[in-house]
């Protein structure tokens, strides 16, 4: 298996165990991500080179999937 080049976000449990639950569309140059938890959202913006020229992306997740 050839791991994919992609952004990802990570949560810790109470052990320390790293776990990714997000995969974000991404590849080569990719980086400066931002985080903002307002209410019951994760917002994320990052840049990217994914979709053939440098661009920044902006999403949003609902805290509740991160269970």
């Amino acid at each position: 298996h050839t791991p994919s080049v992609h952004m990802g976000l990570l949560t810790e449990d109470s052990r320390g165990t790293l776990r990714e639950v997000i995969q974000l569309p991404s590849s080569g140059d990719c980086s400066y991500p931002g985080l903002l938890v307002k209410g019951k959202w994760l917002y994320v913006s990052y840049y990217s080179t994914h979709e053939g020229k440098s661009a920044i992306y902006f999403c949003r997740f609902p805290l509740s999937g991160f269970k």
